[in-house]
């Protein structure tokens, strides 16, 4: 009977410390404001990222298209970066400038950008970014578009993710001629690279979590590593992270000595329904 007592109590306490580590980022989530956050009339407006600048402003980059024609799959052919101001992290955000405009169906990211990722390293701000281009007109309500459209799977098949760099938010971002990280061909990301996650460390070294596809609706999460912003980004495995199997969306921070991590459960590994899974390690 004592043995059972022993084993229940053992029971309970890790089911205790489970239940803590589960709720410790849920937690300190607080109530949002109402009138907060960026909206704009006539666009969807996602992938918002925020950074205090040296004005004590908070600054936003987010994506935005337009209503019409609709939302998908005009996101990945019609987005573009946009720059948005507020007093407050929390906003509301008022529409500033267009960062990451398009620039020409021949430059690899010039006819979309998403995605946003906006971090600074010293006096320099980081836009890191998901970009694409295909070749023809823009789609539009005169010129619709499927999901299966070539125009669409075209734009799909293009997205690797960029990096801008400017010394103000307000710009000019100055863009690369290449994609920071590209796809490897016959590999779990053959298909494409979006959605940038990175940690920007102290000594300058920039960490990059990211998605990879090897074919379309297949996400996994990979790292590579780069010595400074500018560098070569050098994965750190030719596998995926195990916890980023069937993932999206990555979002990486440091606190307290350990990496955190919230992702997008797409393939529904963790949640019955696509529910953000929060993560944490002592190694990156």
């Amino acid at each position: 009977m004592k043995v059972v007592v022993k084993i229940f109590l053992v029971f309970l306490m890790l089911a205790t410390y489970v239940a803590t580590q589960t709720n410790e980022f849920y937690n300190k989530l607080l109530p949002a404001p109402i009138d907060g956050g960026f909206k704009m009339e006539g666009y969807w407006v996602w992938c918002g990222s925020v950074i205090k600048g040296d004005d004590g402003k908070y600054h936003m980059f987010a994506s935005r298209w337009p209503k019409p024609p609709g939302f998908g799959p005009y996101w990945l052919t019609n987005s573009e970066i946009v720059h948005a101001i507020s007093d407050t992290p929390a906003g509301p955000y008022k529409f500033s400038d267009v960062s990451l405009p398009p620039r020409g169906s021949e430059f690899w990211d010039g006819q979309m950008t998403h995605n946003p990722a906006i971090r600074k390293y010293k006096d320099t701000y980081l836009l890191f970014y998901t970009g694409t281009t295909y070749k023809g007109e823009r789609p539009g309500v005169n010129n619709r578009i499927s999901e299966t459209h070539p125009l669409k799977l075209e734009a799909h098949r293009g997205e690797r993710i960029g990096l801008a760099t400017s010394k103000s938010p307000f710009g000019p971002w100055k863009r690369l001629d290449k994609p920071i990280l590209d796809v490897r061909p016959n590999s779990w990301e053959q298909y494409l690279t979006s959605n940038a996650a990175p940690l920007v460390l102290k000594d300058g070294r920039v960490m990059l979590y990211y998605k990879g596809v090897t074919r379309l609706t297949v996400h996994a999460i990979g790292l590579a590593i780069a010595d400074r912003f500018d560098g070569e980004y050098k994965r750190v495995s030719s596998e995926p992270l195990n916890m980023g199997i069937g993932a999206e969306d990555p979002f990486i921070w440091m606190e307290k000595g350990k990496y955190k991590a919230l992702m997008l459960d797409h393939e529904r590994k963790y949640s019955p329904d696509k529910e953000i899974f929060y993560a944490t390690s002592v190694d990156a």
